[in-house]
């Protein structure tokens, strides 16, 4: 077990985390009704892995492998820190969702939507062109890597424990960005350009899975046809089947997370299915969530923040006035902008430290409770506007910020604005070259008493007018 000062605190800290997350989630999701699809929604099942299912595995497995990392062992006082920290994270946002909520009573689900191409050879003509660019900053990022490293960029380490790139620019890197989004707008096309996009998605997260980086991207693909295909099933929740494969694209992310070069080793000869799934089982054992270690970084992050940083003042969101600027117009661009850098007290090198702990570190629950409020409300707000809008783009941006939501929550909003920038540059470019409009099917009406368990919606009474 865990020293013996944090194993009991563990335990009733998830077992007090669960109980506010089934208070709020029976609210949202039984009383509300609110589809797996909701921004909310995705925020309680994040919650659940990252705060309630992981403290439970360090307690079982007797460690974790990020305190050991970065040097810290928290005590009972920073467990209840954290615990605090989380539950009022969580109520904010929960206060914020309901403040901004329009109606009542349940939360509508979506009609099926589809994107339709009005200029077909502009259209195709923008495919290719992004394509390229993205298998460009794909090739340059990755390509010329081989089985000692990921990645094929080099980087350098300042004295503050920032990384920068050598000899490349960050937005050559990031038309990589371009390719996910391509996959997800031609999947909400139907007929021929649907059947291009599934030899698309398949072609992207097979490329993805060799080069053994940014797994994120083809998780953010498979999540998107996940949620479409629900939407035009009219259905709220997935049914068993679906569930089934979800976990299993859930493994298969976790082999590639626990080796970078399992599908590039298995291509070239040097290791076969047994293998490998004898040695993920011998490393994983029981860790479960191991990718998904909110609880533990935001442990330690926030116990730094008390006891021996202090407060940011919100110095960290200084780097998206940075960010942009290219380092050939300022060699001497700053990595961090925060006066807290987490490095000078542990390990915190390429670790994230969650939403929670961004936000907190600003200036302690006087910063972490409006923030979190305003995160509910836009939650709210933006769901409410893509379940009425007519314009793709408004949809589109609606889309890319459900299917990052958990990188907002794990690793804070600087790092999202990167992903969700670049994806909306794509995806305008397509919508406006190609002249795509949003197309609708009617809308269904739907009584408390018409829900059923399976999450399926009625087909047969229509809207009125």
């Amino acid at each position: 077990m865990v020293e013996n000062l944090v194993d009991t605190p563990l335990i009733y800290a998830a077992l007090f985390n669960l109980l506010v997350w089934f208070a709020i989630g029976f609210v949202v999701v039984r009383v509300w009704q609110a589809p797996i699809y909701h921004p909310f929604v995705v925020y309680l099942l994040y919650h659940f892995v990252g705060f309630i299912v992981r403290p439970f595995l360090i307690y079982i497995d007797g460690k974790s492998f990020i305190w050991l990392r970065v040097g810290i062992t928290p005590t009972a006082e920073d467990i209840i820190r954290v615990t605090a920290i989380a539950n009022v994270a969580l109520i904010a946002a929960f206060l914020g969702f309901t403040f901004a909520k329009r109606t009542k009573n349940l939360i509508p689900a979506f009609s099926p939507v589809r994107f339709v191409v009005l200029r077909p050879f502009a259209f195709y003509a923008a495919v290719l062109v992004l394509g390229v660019a993205g298998l460009y900053g794909t090739y340059r990022a990755y390509g010329e890597a081989g089985l000692q490293s990921v990645n094929a960029f080099q980087v350098t380490r300042d004295a503050e424990g920032g990384q920068r790139l050598v000899g490349i620019s960050g937005y050559t890197l990031a038309l990589a960005e371009f390719l996910p989004i391509i996959c997800i707008v031609l999947y909400l096309c139907k007929g021929s350009i649907r059947t291009l996009s599934i030899l698309f998605i398949a072609a992207f997260v097979a490329l993805r899975a060799y080069i053994g980086a940014q797994r994120l991207s083809f998780v953010v693909v498979l999540v998107s046809v996940f949620f479409v295909s629900l939407i035009e099933a009219r259905r709220r929740y997935p049914g068993a089947l679906i569930v089934a494969g979800v976990l299993f694209a859930a493994l298969l992310f976790d082999i590639v997370g626990h080796d970078r070069y399992v599908v590039r080793r298995v291509v070239l000869g040097d290791a076969d299915i047994s293998s490998i799934w004898t040695s993920y089982v011998a490393d994983r054992g029981s860790k479960s969530s191991m990718d998904v270690v909110e609880f533990d970084s935001a442990t330690v992050a926030a116990m730094v923040v008390d006891e021996r940083a202090g407060y940011s003042y919100g110095t960290q969101y200084l780097r998206l006035l940075y960010w942009p600027i290219p380092r050939q117009l300022w060699p001497d661009k700053p990595v961090f902008t925060s006066i807290v850098n987490l490095n000078e007290y542990g390990n915190f090198t390429s670790m994230t430290t969650t939403l929670y702990v961004d936000v907190y570190m600003v200036y302690g629950f006087i910063s972490l409770i409006p923030m979190m409020f305003v995160l509910g409300v836009v939650q709210s707000r933006l769901y409410d506007t893509a379940v009425r809008t007519t314009s793709p783009l408004v949809f589109a941006f609606f889309w890319i910020f459900l299917i990052y939501f958990k990188t907002i929550l794990r690793d804070g909003g600087v790092t999202v604005v990167y992903f969700w920038a670049f994806s909306m540059i794509a995806a305008a470019i397509l919508i406006i070259v190609g002249g795509v409009r949003l197309q609708r099917e009617p809308m269904l009406v739907r009584t408390r008493q018409d829900h059923r368990a399976a999450g399926a919606l009625p087909r047969t009474r229509k809207a009125a007018g």
